[in-house]
C-alpha cells in the first residue's frame, strides 16, 4: 500500500473509493475470503491483460503508420 493503513484521512477516502464505484456497502477486496479474493484476482488479471493488448495493438498500428509515412516521406 502507498500509505500507512493508521491514517484515519487515508482509510476514509479508500472507503469512499471503494463504496462509490461498488456501491454501499461493498466489501474491500482485502477483507475478501480468499475463494472469493481468488475470483477477484483472476478478473482483474483479465482485464489488466486486455487493456495491456488492447494497447500494443495500438502501438503495433501506430508504428506501421509511421514507417508507412517515412516511406512516403522518402
Amino acid at each position: 500500500m502507498l500509505a500507512q493503513q493508521d491514517d484515519s484521512v487515508i482509510i476514509a477516502c479508500i472507503t469512499y473509493l471503494i463504496n462509490s464505484t461498488g456501491g454501499f456497502p461493498t466489501i474491500a477486496p482485502g477483507a475478501l475470503a480468499y475463494s472469493k479474493l481468488e475470483a477477484f484476482l483472476l478478473g482483474f488479471a483479465d482485464r489488466l491483460q486486455g487493456h495491456v493488448g488492447a494497447e500494443g495493438s495500438r502501438r503495433a498500428a501506430s508504428t506501421m503508420r509511421q514507417g508507412d509515412l517515412r516511406k512516403v516521406a522518402k
